[in-house]
C-alpha cells in the first residue's frame, strides 16, 4: 500500500510528499492507495483492527511510518511510505509471535519455546504468518526490482 497520508493515532495527520508518491505509483502495479496509520504497539487482534479501521479509514497500520515522517518534515525532506501488508485484517497474530520477540524486534527463542509449550495450537497461525512473510519478501524483492533503474522523481 501507498500512503497519501500518515495518521498518527493520536490524531495527527502527516502527508506524503505527491511527486514521490506518483512517481512510486506509476511504477508499480497493484499498489493500493490511502490512509496509513501509524500506533504505538502492535495491534494483534481482528476486532482491534476492524475498530482501527473504522475509526481512522485507513488502509494499513505500522509502528514506524509517523515516526520518519516527523523527521522527514523537521529536516525539509520529501516522505513516501510503501508498505506491504504482512498479517491481513482477518487474522489475529498469535501470542508467540509477539511474545517472542525484544523490544528491537529480534527473536527470543527460549520464549517462542515457552509461549508454543503453553499453547500449541498456535502453531499453525506461526505457520500462516510464515506463509505471509514469504509473501511479503517476495513482493519487497520484486518492488526493488522495479525501482533498480533509479531512485526518486525527476
Amino acid at each position: 500500500m501507498l500512503a497519501d497520508t500518515v495518521i498518527h493515532a493520536g490524531g495527527e495527520t502527516l502527508p506524503t510528499d505527491p511527486a514521490w508518491r506518483d512517481w512510486l505509483a506509476g511504477r508499480l502495479d497493484g499498489v493500493r492507495g490511502g490512509a496509513l496509520l501509524s500506533v504505538e504497539a502492535p495491534v494483534a487482534e481482528c476486532a482491534a483492527k476492524q475498530r482501527l479501521h473504522e475509526a481512522h479509514a485507513a488502509l494499513a497500520v505500522d509502528m514506524e511510518s509517523a515516526a520518519v515522517a516527523r523527521v522527514a518534515a523537521r529536516r525539509g525532506l520529501p516522505f513516501a511510505a510503501l508498505r506491504v501488508v504482512l498479517d491481513p485484517a482477518r487474522v489475529s497474530l498469535p501470542d508467540a509471535a509477539l511474545g517472542a520477540l525484544d523490544p528491537a524486534g529480534r527473536l527470543r527463542p527460549a520464549r517462542l519455546a515457552g509461549s508454543l509449550l503453553r499453547g500449541p495450537v498456535q502453531i499453525v497461525s506461526l505457520l500462516r504468518l510464515s506463509l505471509y512473510t514469504r509473501h511479503a519478501e517476495t513482493a519487497l524483492r520484486g518492488l526493488a526490482r522495479e525501482l533498480e533503474q533509479g531512485w526518486g522523481p525527476p
